[in-house]
């Protein structure tokens, strides 16, 4: 490989990460100013794509912002949220952030699927 398709390769790699921090930030700011707002459509649409995000800090901040808001009629997406991340789990959810916000939003909100739960406490997670 020639160094300018090198040099091009490096610059966007470096793009890409910056372009995924902004992406993390938006969305971190985006449900903290959630916090402060009562729960309307808006909020619930927000939190819904929060929970159908790839990344797991995003996944785990919108089952945080879902248990404080009390929004029991996500518990849908907060369910397959849970189950996504048993999929390649050192992969999608390494420091399992995700797996223990949702698990306490379910259960704070209600969730009675035992079968959830028994996946979470038959999973283990070796890194």
């Amino acid at each position: 490989m020639s160094r300018s398709a090198l040099h091009f390769l490096r610059k966007a790699v470096v793009g890409r990460e910056i372009m995924a921090h902004r992406r993390l930030e938006e969305w971190v700011q985006a449900l903290e100013t959630i916090r402060s707002q009562s729960v309307d459509a808006e909020v619930l649409g927000t939190l819904r794509k929060a929970l159908a995000d790839r990344n797991n800090f995003v996944v785990a901040k919108g089952a945080q912002v879902a248990e404080e808001k009390n929004t029991a009629e996500l518990l849908p997406e907060l369910t397959a949220a849970f189950e996504r991340f048993f999929t390649n789990a050192l992969k999608s959810d390494p420091q399992c952030w995700a797996k223990n916000a949702l698990s306490r939003a379910l259960a704070s909100l209600g969730c009675t699927e035992k079968s959830v739960f028994l996946r979470g406490l038959h999973f283990c997670q070796m890194e």
